[in-house]
């Protein structure tokens, strides 16, 4: 019995300190276990802290640049993060975790409460030294490179001319920052920004252009360079003010050296051979069917003015045909209903009267305004000259020459709609979530232009980038998920007679950057077509 009761006591003994193993097992787990999501919970904390900084770097290329983006420098301490500093550029809170009003501040502490130290030059956000958690996190970017990035490019005209010193002082490139907003829902009017709460309410807009704006002109070899510019959404201008054009593209600063946007005028720019007293080979379009003579009459050739803000005055023409023989005469010129040239009525028989292939005849001087189009050229000869070839050369009052062919103006039947659609463009690269660069004119001054479809293709194409938007004048003529090279079929957008200007926008579902355009084909409700380049 005694035996018993002793085993009894031995075997209470080692229970008990079994079970308290066991608890102290168990309560240094559950204190492990908790400092590993402290840690975690700390972690997520500083991670949102420098998204809040400099933006999500998981998604490339970045778009979302927080607040370095928004005041274009480093925040002085945390709390510029979430309470107002008073600069009118300021849009946070940036930490956008759920929080009580009362103490935002939570938001810029470990799990322990205590609060992250913040070195804006080392650029690295730590726990304090009196936090049971020690950890440093750098930011993925050196902080010189969030607020001193760089964006260059060039300047160039139709004719690829760099601009020289009268050009300097016309053309002005500004780069301005930009930032969407999205709403998703008002603030209580009680918790609104002079209510004892730091943080202010969005503008009601849903895009605010800010008010940072760098402007420069270009150098004298033709590139520009903006220097010390935060990263972020900015608008690149590039305007002429002698030409009376402004060109302007969407650009992401990112932080590297390599942010590139280049442009070119369409015209010629002022001082080059081409522009001005020289202007009017540059601007005259030619165009035909073919240039057959069949008969003794010839009326395919029609012209236009491609300029928006000079005349052109053709002075003499050179009519030139196949095969000549002594007995042929070019006898009259007639544009647009205008008798500009008459020797049917000469010396001695009429039917000699005139002028051989070849001879330069002094016209009566024609002028074509800015931007007129569709004036009929039709030549008389003495007689039934053909089948004939035709050449001609124009003559204008600045002594500048065009010859035809080759027709410098696209060619093609002169009732062909793709005749008569100019294409106008600075540079075709997409760079950005949308590309905008393009403008289309119908010059025909009576015949309606019928776009039926348009395909857009571009370099590097991967199966993810799409087109979901086709616009024309801020109005959709495609809503789809189509890639490049696809033909899309449009709503029918009718193009008015003498309409210049139209924007045609092509939006993507998603960034595209640094992207070539490989060719943008229009199909006419004719069926003609016309590609650019």
């Amino acid at each position: 019995m005694k035996n018993e009761k002793g085993f009894t006591i031995i075997y209470l003994v080692v229970i008990i300190i079994i079970v308290s193993i066991a608890a102290a097992v168990t309560v240094n787990l559950i204190s492990v276990s908790e400092k590993v999501r402290m840690r975690e919970v700390t972690l997520n904390r500083i991670e949102e802290i420098l998204d809040a900084i400099y933006g999500n770097t998981d998604v490339m290329p970045q778009t979302d640049f927080g607040y370095v983006a928004d005041i274009g420098d480093l925040p002085g301490s945390l709390e510029d993060l979430i309470i107002d500093t008073g600069d009118p550029n300021w849009n946070g809170p940036y930490l956008s975790t759920d929080f009580d009003f009362a103490d935002p501040e939570d938001l810029i502490k470990d799990a322990y409460g205590n609060p992250f130290e913040y070195d804006k030059v080392a650029g690295t956000i730590s726990t304090a030294e009196s936090s049971p958690i020690n950890i440093i996190k750098k930011f993925e970017f050196e902080p010189y490179a969030l607020t001193n990035s760089h964006l260059w490019g060039t300047i160039r005209d139709r004719d690829d001319n760099i601009p020289i010193q009268s050009d300097l002082e016309n053309i002005v490139i500004k780069l301005t920052y930009t930032v969407d907003f999205i709403i998703e829902k008002e603030e209580p009017s009680d918790q609104g920004a002079g209510n004892g709460n730091p943080f202010k309410q969005r503008p009601p807009e849903d895009t605010t252009t800010y008010g940072r704006v760098y402007t420069i002109n270009p150098n004298s070899n033709g590139t520009y360079r903006f220097s010390d510019v935060a990263v972020g959404n900015y608008i690149v201008q590039a305007s002429h003010d002698l030409l009376g054009i402004i060109l302007e593209k969407p650009v992401i600063i990112q932080p590297d050296w390599n942010n590139k946007a280049d442009f070119r005028f369409n015209p010629i720019f002022p001082g080059y051979p081409g522009y001005g007293d020289n202007a009017g080979a540059g601007k005259l379009v030619v165009s035909y069917y073919e240039l057959i003579i069949d008969g003794a009459s010839d009326d395919d050739i029609r012209l236009a003015n491609a300029d928006t803000l000079d005349s052109i005055t053709i002075d003499k023409m050179q009519v030139n045909w196949t095969n000549p023989s002594i007995f042929e005469r070019f006898q009259k010129a007639v544009i647009d209903n205008n008798i500009v040239y008459d020797k049917s009525k000469g010396l001695g028989s009429g039917k000699t009267a005139g002028e051989i292939s070849g001879a330069i005849v002094d016209i009566i001087d024609f002028t074509i305004q800015p931007l007129e189009s569709g004036k009929l050229l039709e030549l008389f000869w003495n007689m039934d000259i053909s089948p004939k070839e035709l050449s001609l050369k124009f003559i204008l009052s600045d002594l500048t020459e065009i010859i035809v062919p080759p027709d410098i103006g696209g060619g093609g039947d002169v009732e062909d709609e793709s005749s008569f659609l100019v294409v106008n463009y600075s540079e075709l690269v997409i760079n950005g979530s949308f590309f905008e660069g393009i403008s289309i004119s119908n010059l025909h001054s009576t015949k309606n232009i019928i776009l039926d479809k348009i395909e857009l293709s571009w370099s590097g194409a991967k199966g993810n980038e799409r087109i979901n938007n086709v616009k024309i004048n801020d109005k959709s003529v495609w809503i789809g998920n189509s890639t490049s090279g696809t033909i899309l079929d449009i709503t029918d957008e009718i193009i008015p007679p003498s309409t210049y200007g139209l924007v045609v926008r092509f939006e993507f579902s998603g960034t595209i950057n640094n992207k070539n355009i490989n060719n943008i084909i229009f199909y006419m409700g004719d069926t003609s077509i016309k590609t650019i380049p």
